[in-house]
């Protein structure tokens, strides 16, 4: 888990209650982190692909279904933007691109006084063309995603 962040910043981390995005890699993680951290009404972006636990690997419990994971994200007055951004990196051209599809759908939400311009010159002046081409295409698989998704519960 890491903190971002931005404008008046008192304190390296978040209160309880106090972050407006809780962005998460893995389901479940994203549950735990949004019930300490997020505040009503925040956004919760989550990778809808688990990593398993070991104690899930080795049978001892069960993973809890997508749904009840949702379904308690919500609970929590998050507004829940689910997408699989491990298959779109694999789209993309690299699986590790996938917290660049995240990335694309956190600008998505418009909650960043960040711009793209400078987003992709920082990937540019540290990475290979074909990094930055494969994280580039990322990005935008990230952000089309979820302006459907945004799109689509408006409807």
């Amino acid at each position: 888990m890491a903190h971002v962040r931005m404008g008046e910043v008192w304190a390296p981390t978040m209160m309880e209650d106090e972050a407006d995005v809780v962005l998460s890699m893995e389901p479940l993680e994203g549950l735990r982190v949004a019930a300490q951290f997020l505040r009503p009404g925040g956004w919760a972006l989550i990778n809808s692909r688990p990593w398993m636990p070991v104690d899930v690997a080795v049978g001892r419990v069960e993973y809890p279904a997508a749904e009840s994971i949702i379904d308690g994200l919500g609970k929590l007055g998050a507004s829940v933007i689910s997408l699989d951004a491990t298959e779109l990196a694999l789209e993309a051209g690299n699986a590790r691109a996938a917290n660049t599809v995240m990335l694309g759908g956190l600008f998505a939400l418009g909650v960043l006084d960040l711009s793209e311009e400078n987003l992709f010159g920082a990937m540019e002046e540290r990475w290979t063309e074909r990094l930055v081409e494969v994280n580039r295409t990322a990005y935008g698989l990230g952000y089309r995603t979820v302006r459907h998704l945004l799109g689509r519960q408006h409807e």
